[in-house]
């Protein structure tokens, strides 16, 4: 084997590598905040990590703990992510994913925080209401020691709908929003 399909082959591993590991955080941040993970969620974001997703504007830490407390008002929560786009830079790596996010708001809801003082009002408080919601995630990676996470995150909506909750299945839903979820169950 020459040495420079060594070299070739090993950039090519520490790139897959390199993707894999940052569409991973892109997926732990959804999962996060459905399930209200804050240990998990701080996983995600650098230290000094910034975030402009409105109505919010300013540093992660804020901005997560403004997150989970609108989900906790939710009855459920689900956020998934997809086309997720890397561009990578050297130690620095940009994303541009999309994302569905699905919230079940209940009737005589009491609004708390600055997303739910925004989204709120738009809600039909006499009945329970779904809000589904779809935009994008760009968010800017710095790897350091090795370990990719956000420095900088921008999401925003680009469409939204509202309807009134109508389950119609029998079987009560299994999932959870806290470690009680079969997610964190292991053998």
């Amino acid at each position: 084997m020459s040495s420079g399909f060594a070299v070739g082959a090993e950039e090519t591993l520490d790139d897959l590598r390199s993707r894999m590991q940052i569409a991973q955080v892109v997926e732990r941040y959804c999962r996060a905040v459905d399930r209200r993970d804050a240990d998990l969620l701080a996983t995600v974001f650098w230290p000094g990590a910034t975030i402009d997703h409105p109505p919010y504007k300013g540093h992660a830490e804020e901005f997560c703990a403004a997150a989970l407390e609108f989900v906790s008002l939710c009855d459920v929560a689900m956020h998934t992510v997809s086309n997720i786009g890397i561009e990578l830079d050297g130690d620095r790596a940009y994303t541009e994913s999309y994302f569905t996010g699905y919230h079940r708001l209940p009737a005589n809801l009491k609004s708390s925080g600055s997303i739910a003082e925004v989204l709120i009002p738009h809600h039909d408080d006499a009945i329970d209401e779904d809000h589904f919601v779809g935009g994008r995630y760009i968010k800017w990676f710095e790897r350091r020691d090795g370990e990719w996470r956000v420095f900088h995150h921008v999401g925003f909506r680009e469409w939204e709908r509202w309807s009134p909750a109508a389950d119609r299945y029998p079987i009560p839903g299994m999932g959870r929003q806290d470690r009680g979820d079969p997610s964190y169950l292991r053998p």
